[in-house]
């Protein structure tokens, strides 16, 4: 049984999900290993498999149960009162907002500490805080469960995952789409070579491009308007 917990809020779809993470005794990797696997089990697997969205870190927040398992983020950078007996963090008063920065987040959610060549081809492996608790002196964690079920309204403190977009996945989805109309360009110019007309084989290819074209202006211009992820 765990006496100290982190919540972790994620956004899937139009919600927020929850879970959270018992932190008594736990190293670092521990963690941000346990941190990694409830990401993933929150965004469901067609959003963690393929969607362009990818996790980027987490900020500090102050969230609001509003309704039976409901939970939406409220103010960015808060923290629980000094007075607040049922959370517990170092250094109280909070000094340093937020205490753990983006890129750590970052390199410590993707480290390996069990490096598979096969998979780890495009970085090198480098285990992170292996021993160490510290930074989880700095998380808001609660010392009670916390009721996500029932209609009544709490107030509550944790970790919001943020997301960003992935250019390595939109050029892959990009490449997806192209290649079968480039290859049907090739195929129809290679048997009569030079003599080929190439305006109506470029058709195919050519209303691909502009359709992608079309899709991710759209998609990034209407990012201007919406909550950041």
């Amino acid at each position: 049984m765990f006496y100290h917990r982190v919540l972790f809020v994620v956004k899937r779809g139009p919600d927020y999900k929850m879970a959270q993470i018992g932190v008594d005794m736990l190293p670092c990797h521990v963690f941000f290993s346990t941190l990694r696997a409830k990401y993933f089990d929150l965004r469901g697997f067609l959003r963690s498999w393929f969607s362009v969205w990818r996790y980027s870190h987490c900020d500090f927040y102050m969230c609001e149960k509003f309704d039976d398992h409901e939970f939406a983020p409220k103010h960015k950078n808060a923290f629980p009162e000094v007075t607040n007996p049922d959370y517990e963090y170092r250094p109280k008063p909070m000094d340093n907002i937020p205490p753990v920065s983006e890129h750590e987040f970052r390199k410590r959610f993707y480290t390996c500490h069990r490096p598979q060549p096969l998979r780890h081809w495009y970085h090198k492996c480098k285990a992170l805080g292996t021993h160490s608790s510290e930074i989880l002196d700095l998380f808001p964690k609660k010392k009670t469960e916390f009721e996500e079920g029932g209609d009544k309204r709490e107030i509550f403190w944790g970790i919001y995952a943020r997301e960003i977009i992935s250019l390595r996945l939109v050029f892959t989805y990009n490449l997806v789409c192209v290649c079968p109309m480039l290859a049907f360009f090739v195929v129809w110019i290679i048997p009569t070579g030079q003599l080929t007309d190439l305006q109506n084989p470029s058709v195919p290819f050519s209303m691909m491009l502009g359709m992608l074209s079309l899709f991710w202006s759209i998609f990034l211009s209407s990012l201007q308007f919406g909550r950041p992820h």
